[in-house]
């Protein structure tokens, strides 16, 4: 079949696995011990790039304007001049490498 000689990296065995890994990903979800810090913090970053970021993205766009605080996502080496102690910076990184994430951490 020629889709198999051009998706080498078999993305459409991967699409057609996304409900399946959602599915996934939210019972780990439900078993992380959220760090009582995340709930006192006046607000939220998440490091990360790509698709590391991207649980960040859907979490913001799904929650809306449910959230009591913001989020945001920082995806460059620094950290925004707004950080604080009263911020919970959750650090995402599928490779554990990812330079920009690591430098912003």
């Amino acid at each position: 079949m020629r889709i198999l000689e051009l998706d080498k990296s078999n993305m459409l065995g991967r699409v057609s696995a996304l409900a399946d890994q959602c599915a996934e990903g939210w019972e780990w979800g439900l078993d992380w011990k959220v760090p009582s810090f995340f709930f006192s913090a006046r607000q939220l970053l998440v490091l990360g790039m790509g698709g590391s970021a991207i649980g960040a993205d859907l979490a913001a766009g799904i929650a809306g304007g449910r959230l009591k605080k913001p989020l945001w996502v920082n995806r460059t080496y620094d950290l925004p001049a707004w950080v604080d102690k009263e911020t919970a910076v959750l650090v995402c990184s599928y490779s554990g490498n990812t330079e920009e994430t690591l430098s912003a951490a």
